[in-house]
């Protein structure tokens, strides 16, 4: 009863906190939802006498390739800039294509701005949404579903299955 208490209010916190920064027009909503509810993970293990590092969370042993990940990630985030403004952005405003009203009001502040798309998309779409869910589902979700369903293969592959 206690697990599935702790992943309901998890995942309550989540839903409460999209709900109300969608309603404020927060950039980035989703993203502020997901640490809030790492936040509420990261209380409730503590409460627990648990850490992350006991979930898996370390950094690498191998710090070359981790330097060698995160330059591979500036590659794709330039290769992303390069796309939008050689090959989406004169398809988009082409002769006859129009953007509906109110498409991009949420995004306005980045429009015609690459740093602060970029700092958006490090910030909200890599370290919130990525790094945030991985903690949240993989680390938390998937350690709290093993533990109801049992440690086993068969309470594993319930789990991950």
């Amino acid at each position: 009863m206690r697990i599935a208490l702790e992943l309901l209010s998890v995942f309550a916190v989540m839903l409460c906190v999209t709900w109300g920064a969608d309603r404020l027009g927060v950039l980035g909503a989703g993203s502020v939802a997901m640490w809030c509810g790492v936040l509420v993970a990261t209380w409730l293990m503590h409460r627990r006498g648990g850490t992350w590092r006991d979930l898996g969370l370390t950094w690498p042993a191998d710090f070359q390739a981790w330097r060698s990940t995160l330059g591979w990630s500036l590659v794709a985030i330039g290769s992303i800039f390069a796309a939008m403004a050689l090959v989406i952005e004169p398809v988009t405003t082409a002769p006859g294509l129009e953007t509906p009203a109110g498409a991009a009001d949420r995004f306005q502040p980045l429009l015609g701005h690459p740093l602060r798309l970029a700092a958006y998309l490090v910030a909200v779409v890599w370290i919130g949404a990525a790094l945030g869910e991985e903690l949240q589902m993989r680390g938390f979700v998937f350690d709290r579903l093993a533990e109801l369903f049992g440690r086993g293969r068969l309470g594993w592959g319930g789990v991950v299955g």
